[in-house]
């Protein structure tokens, strides 16, 4: 049987051998890790403790997506509000979710910064729009674990209000 432990919160992982061992973990966090491989030995072979290996994790890298509120597509109507909502993910197999803030920005102009939700998203519901072409990015700006990262750009156009005629 081989043993590997990560010191100092040592978590050990076993696993049967024949000639090698291997063993695969999310149980590591970000941040420094020494690995050490000790085999128990058994009535053929005496066990041994292998050298130290140096791990780093890193931070995982995300994705944004964006979702606009606008019908019909790409066209709102005046005085409507419109709802932004951001989807924060991040690599697959990884169990922990992302947390922290998203940046909802109308070209180069930041609108708000919201916290993600449980389910890794922000949603923000814009009032009082000008007239004319809105860009928006959601940038979310990573946290401990998980770098930042920026949606593509969505954009509509907000028309003036549909004038009536006179009857």
């Amino acid at each position: 049987m081989l043993s590997a432990l990560n010191p100092p919160n040592t978590t050990e992982c076993t696993a049967p051998i024949r000639a090698h061992a291997s063993i695969a973990t999310a149980a590591l966090g970000r941040g420094p890790h020494i690995i050490t491989a000790m085999y128990s030995g058994d009535t053929n072979f005496s066990g041994s403790t292998s050298t130290d290996l140096s791990q780093d994790v890193g931070m995982a890298a995300t994705t944004v997506t964006l979702d606009i509120s606008v019908r019909p597509p790409d066209h709102a109507i005046f005085r409507e509000p419109v709802t932004y909502t951001a989807t924060v993910h991040g690599p697959a197999g990884v169990a922990q979710a992302p947390t922290g803030t998203v940046t909802f920005t109308d070209g180069s102009t930041e609108v708000a910064t919201v916290d993600l939700d449980s389910s890794g998203q922000a949603a923000f519901v814009a009032k009082h729009l000008t007239i004319g072409l809105h860009v928006i990015t959601a940038v979310y700006n990573g946290d401990a674990d998980f770098t930042g990262s920026t949606s593509a750009p969505s954009s509509f156009q907000q028309s003036p209000s549909p004038r009536r005629r006179p009857h």
